[in-house]
């Protein structure tokens, strides 16, 4: 999990059935479930990650309509722009219901991170509410048609990601430096908290 990842050469079959096999762990992994997988956490120190999170729907009357997860893969990506100040996801939190991923109605709590590579575990971490990348980005539907047609380019492309996208991505682009989540909480100042099913309960160091 220190490993420092190394770009990615080339797209090529084994690429692409790695890519498979890491989007179908992050969807079928459960308790807990989870929103991110990079590859160096299942062994393959690349500079791939995955992210499986619901498309933002849109608002009709006051509520947040309801939109399938979507699956998408971010190959040597790499962060370009981002704005000065950090937040502690605030606006991620929903006052009534903390498990929908684009509230609109928010708390003052911060959001809480957590890990599938250190499960249960979780704190708050200062990031960046947006951020610029340059990466490739590829769906789940998209690797059929790679495999099929072939696609040896690596084709990058400037995409702005914000909310809890942004905040996922910089979390999977820290695994690929060797940065774990906890890292950032203890250097911040803030603190951990563990979940055995009872809620969270402040772990003391």
């Amino acid at each position: 999990m220190r490993t420092k990842s190394q770009p990615v050469k080339e797209i090529d079959a084994r690429l692409i059935a790695f890519l498979r096999d890491l989007g179908k762990t992050l969807k079928t992994q459960k308790d807990p479930a989870g929103v991110g997988l990079s590859a160096i956490q299942v062994g393959r120190p690349l500079r791939a990650f995955a992210i499986f999170l619901p498309e933002q729907g849109t608002k009709d009357e006051g509520r947040r309509t309801k939109a399938k997860s979507i699956l998408q893969f971010y190959v040597n990506p790499e962060i370009t722009d981002h704005p000065k100040d950090m937040t502690l996801g605030e606006d991620l939190v929903n006052q009534d219901n903390p498990s929908d991923p684009y509230p609109l109605t928010f708390s003052p709590r911060p959001f809480l991170e957590g890990c599938l590579s250190i499960p249960n575990i979780y704190g708050p971490v200062l990031r960046w509410p947006w951020v610029k990348t340059k990466t490739m980005v590829v769906r789940e539907n998209d690797l059929l048609d790679i495999s099929r047609y072939g696609r040896s380019d690596l084709q990058l492309v400037d995409i702005s990601l914000n909310g809890l996208e942004s905040r996922v991505f910089q979390h999977e682009l820290d695994h690929l430096n060797g940065i774990l989540f906890t890292d950032h909480v203890l250097t911040q100042g803030n603190r951990l908290y563990q979940d055995l099913g009872n809620g969270p309960e402040e772990i003391n160091l």
